[in-house]
C-alpha cells in the first residue's frame, strides 16, 4: 500500500472547480450567474492544470483534439448563418462549448495523476450534493409544472418560461440522463461501507423520483436496468461480464413480447400522462405494433436519417456535401452522420482514452463491474440521446474508484507515449 498525496492544488483551483460543478449540476446557477463567469472559472481551472508545463497533460489531451474541434463545428452549425460567427461573443461561447465537453476528463486526469485525495473527495461530495439538491428541487418543481423537464429540451433557451424553470432549479434531460449512470457508483459506495444505508437512501431515492417525475421514458427504463444490474455486478470477472451481456441480449429478443406487455401494463397504471403515452409507444414497438405516437415516430425518423446520411457518405459524412448533417437525436449517430470517418476516429480516440486512463487501472478491484456498467449504459444513452455523459464516465466514476482503493495513481512513459501504471 502506498500513501496517497496529501498535497492540494490550491484553494483558488478548488473554488473554481466547485463553481464549475455547480454551474453544470445546479440549473439555478445558470439563472443567477453568467456564462462569462463560468468561462472565467474554467480559465482558472485550465491555468492551474497546464501552468506547470507538464508534458503528460498535453499527451493526455492530444486524443481529444478531434472531438474538441467537432464540438466547436457543431456549435457553429447550430447558428442561423455563418456570418453570425464573426461576432466575438459567439466565437468565445463556441470555443467554451468545445472546452466544456472535454474538461471533465482533463480535471479527472489532473486530480488522479497528482493524487489529490482531499480535493477528489471534495469534488465527489459536492457532485453528489448538487445532484441531490437538483433532484429534490426538480421533483418539487415538476409537481407544479409536470412538463418542465421535457420543455427544457425543446429549444426554449432564452424564453421567459425557461428562465423561470432555471430559477426553480429544475433540471433538464442532461441531468436526468446522468442519474442512471451515477447510481451504480453510489451503490458501490454503499457496498464498500463508504456510506451507510440511510445515506444511500437519502441520496438515491430523490434521484429515482426525479427521473420518474421528468417523464423521460428511456431514462426511467435505463434507471431501472441500472438498479437491477447493480445487485449482480459485484465481484467483476471478464467471463461473468460476457455471460451477463449475452444473457441480457438473448433475454431481450426472446422476451420482447413479455417486455411489451409489461410496458403496456405500466402505461395503463401510471399517473403520469406523458409516461403513459411513451410507455405505450415502446410497448407497441416491442410487440410489433406500429406506433402512432408523434414523438416516437419523429425520434425514429431522426435515427433513420442519421443512419442513412452516414451510409450515403461514410467517408466524409453529410457536412462536406452541404446537406443537413444529421437527425439531431443521437450523440453517436449524429457524429457519424455529420463527419463520417473523422467522426468514427473522434469517438474511438475519446472512448479509448477514457477506458485506458480511467477504467483499466482499476480492473483488478471488485467494484470494476460497477464502473463498466456505468460506461456501457452511457454508450446506450449516447446512441439514443444527444448527451455523451462525459462528466459521469470521465470524472465521477474514476474519482469514486480512486477513493475506494488505497494505492496511488501513477503514469509511465512507454515507447514515447504516456500510459497509466497498474495500481
Amino acid at each position: 500500500m502506498v500513501q496517497k498525496n496529501t498535497k492540494q492544488p490550491g484553494i483558488l483551483f478548488t473554488i473554481a472547480c466547485i463553481f464549475y460543478l455547480a454551474y453544470m449540476l445546479l440549473p439555478a446557477i445558470g439563472y443567477w450567474s453568467s456564462v462569462y463567469v463560468n468561462i472565467f472559472m474554467v480559465s482558472i481551472v485550465l491555468f492551474f492544470i497546464f501552468s506547470g508545463k507538464n508534458k503528460k497533460f498535453i499527451q493526455f489531451c492530444i486524443p481529444f483534439i478531434l472531438i474538441f474541434v467537432l464540438q466547436i463545428i457543431n456549435k457553429f452549425l447550430s447558428l442561423k448563418s455563418f456570418s453570425n460567427a464573426d461576432d466575438v461573443k459567439i466565437k468565445l461561447i463556441s470555443l467554451f462549448n468545445g472546452v466544456d465537453f472535454i474538461l471533465p476528463m482533463v480535471i479527472g486526469f489532473y486530480l488522479l495523476s497528482n493524487n489529490y485525495l482531499k480535493t477528489i473527495k471534495l469534488v465527489l461530495l459536492f457532485s453528489i450534493a448538487f445532484l441531490c439538491i437538483t433532484s429534490i428541487t426538480s421533483a418539487y418543481g415538476l409537481i407544479v409544472d409536470p412538463l418542465a423537464a421535457k420543455e427544457m429540451a425543446s429549444g426554449m433557451q432564452g424564453d421567459a418560461k425557461y428562465l423561470e424553470y432555471l430559477k426553480k432549479n429544475i433540471g433538464g434531460f442532461t441531468i436526468v440522463y446522468m442519474i442512471p449512470l451515477v447510481i451504480p457508483m453510489i451503490f458501490t459506495l454503499y457496498k464498500t461501507n463508504k456510506i451507510n444505508l440511510l445515506q444511500f437512501i437519502i441520496v438515491v431515492i430523490p434521484m429515482i423520483y426525479y427521473v420518474y417525475s421528468s417523464s423521460y421514458a428511456i431514462a426511467l427504463m435505463i434507471t431501472l436496468i441500472s438498479i437491477l444490474a447493480s445487485f449482480i455486478t459485484i465481484k467483476y470477472s471478464k467471463m461473468k461480464f460476457i455471460f451477463l451481456q449475452f444473457a441480457l441480449i438473448l433475454a431481450f429478443f426472446v422476451l420482447k413480447p413479455v417486455i411489451g406487455y409489461l410496458l403496456h401494463y405500466y402505461a395503463g397504471n401510471t399517473d403520469s400522462f406523458e409516461l403513459s403515452i411513451r410507455m405505450n409507444a415502446l410497448g407497441d414497438e416491442m410487440t410489433g405494433i406500429k406506433s402512432t405516437n408523434e414523438e416516437y415516430e419523429s425520434r425514429q425518423e431522426a435515427y433513420d436519417y442519421s443512419i442513412d446520411m452516414f451510409l450515403s457518405d461514410p467517408i466524409f459524412g453529410g457536412l462536406i456535401s452541404g446537406r443537413r448533417a444529421s437527425g439531431g437525436h443521437s450523440f453517436i449517430l449524429d457524429i457519424l452522420a455529420s463527419y463520417g470517418v473523422a467522426g468514427i476516429l473522434a469517438l474511438y480516440l475519446t472512448y479509448r482514452q477514457i477506458l485506458l486512463f480511467f477504467y483499466k487501472p482499476f480492473k483488478s478491484h471488485i467494484y470494476f463491474g460497477y464502473m463498466l456498467l456505468s460506461f456501457y449504459l452511457s454508450i446506450i444513452l449516447a446512441l439514443v440521446n444527444t448527451s455523451a455523459n462525459i462528466f459521469v464516465i470521465g470524472l465521477f466514476v474514476p474519482l469514486v474508484a480512486y477513493i475506494l482503493q488505497n494505492n496511488i495513481y501513477s503514469t509511465t512513459i512507454k515507447d514515447g507515449n504516456i500510459r497509466p501504471a497498474e495500481l
